[in-house]
C-alpha cells in the first residue's frame, strides 16, 4: 500500500472542499488511489488528535466523512490509512495488558491455509457458540458492531437452524475508532457470558447499537478479548467478520469476508 500523501497548500488552495477541511488547521493527506477508493479521492485530515476520513465527490465541491467498505464486506479505509503512524489505534484494556497491535499488518489473501500452530492458537481463544455440538465448526471473528459481522449472523442463521453447522464467535474490537470507542465495551460484555448465551447476548447489543450498562463484565473478559485480539494479530486479520473452517481433507483455512456462495462453503466443511 503507498504511503499517504501530504497535500500541499498549492493543491489544497484549488479544491473548495480541500479548503474547508483544512480551514481548521488540519494536515490533509492523500490516501488510497482513484481508482482503488471507487472513484473518489480519500483524505486523512489530521488536527492534533483529531483525525478524520473524507472522501471527495468527483467535482471537488462536497465531501463524505466516513469509511469505505466493498460489497464483500472489505474495509479499504482501514487499508488506506494503516501506513499513517497511529491510525489504526492500539486498544488499552483494564485487567489485561496494554498496547494491543492492531491485528495484521496486511490484508490476507482471500484463502489462507493455517498452520498447525496456528489451528492450536484458534482453538484457545475465547468464543461463543450457535448450533448444535457435533455439527461442522464454522468460526467467525467478528467486531460485535460491524455492520458486516451483523449481516454475516443473518445469513448464517439458516444453515444454524437445519443443523448444518456449529458456529463459533470470535469477538473482538476493531472498530473503537469508527464508533467512539463503542467495541471494546460490546466485545467485553460479549466475553463476560457463558458460550451459548453469546449470541443472546450480541442480539441485545445489535439493537442497542452498543453494549447497555446492565451487561455484565466479568474481570476475566478483558483478559479474554486481549487474547482474542492476539490471535486475530497472528492470523492477520484486517476487517470482520473473516472466517476459519476445515475442509473435508482435515485442512484449516481462513478468508476475509462472507462468500457469495456459502452453501458451497458449507457443504465443503469437515468435522
Amino acid at each position: 500500500m503507498p504511503t499517504p500523501r501530504l497535500i500541499p497548500p498549492t493543491e489544497i488552495a484549488t479544491s473548495p472542499a480541500l479548503k474547508r477541511i483544512s480551514s481548521t488547521g488540519a494536515k490533509v493527506y492523500e490516501i488510497g488511489s482513484r481508482s482503488l477508493n471507487h472513484g473518489l479521492q480519500g483524505v486523512y485530515a489530521i488536527n492534533g488528535d483529531i483525525f478524520r476520513v473524507f472522501y471527495l465527490t468527483p467535482d471537488g465541491q462536497a465531501v463524505i466523512g466516513g469509511v469505505l467498505w466493498e460489497q464483500d464486506g472489505h474495509n479499504v479505509t482501514r487499508d488506506t490509512i494503516a501506513p499513517i503512524k497511529g491510525a489504526v489505534p492500539t486498544v488499552t484494556l483494564t485487567g489485561a495488558k496494554a498496547g494491543a497491535t492492531p491485528p495484521g499488518q496486511m490484508r490476507p489473501a482471500p484463502d489462507t491455509t493455517l498452520s498447525p500452530e496456528m489451528v492450536k492458537r484458534v482453538k484457545q481463544a475465547s468464543v461463543g457458540l450457535v448450533g448444535q455440538d457435533g455439527r461442522p465448526r464454522l468460526t467467525m471473528v467478528i467486531d460485535p458492531l460491524c455492520p458486516w459481522s451483523i449481516r454475516a449472523l443473518g445469513e448464517l442463521e439458516p444453515f444454524i437452524t437445519r443443523g448444518d453447522i456449529q458456529l463459533a464467535l470470535l469477538p473482538i474490537a476493531i472498530n473503537d475508532y469508527e464508533n467512539g470507542n463503542a467495541s471494546t465495551p460490546a466485545a467485553t460484555a460479549l466475553l463476560s457470558v457463558v458460550p451459548f448465551e453469546m449470541e443472546a447476548a450480541w442480539q441485545k447489543i445489535i439493537d442497542l447499537h452498543h453494549a447497555a450498562d446492565d451487561m455484565p463484565r466479568t474481570d476475566e473478559a478483558a483478559l479474554h478479548l486481549q487474547q482474542n485480539m492476539d490471535v486475530a494479530h497472528a492470523l492477520g486479520v484486517r476487517g470482520t467478520p473473516t472466517l476459519i473452517w476445515r475442509d473435508k481433507a482435515g485442512v484449516s483455512h481462513v478468508t476475509e469476508g462472507l462468500p457469495g456462495d456459502i452453501a458451497r462453503l458449507v457443504r465443503g466443511l469437515g468435522r
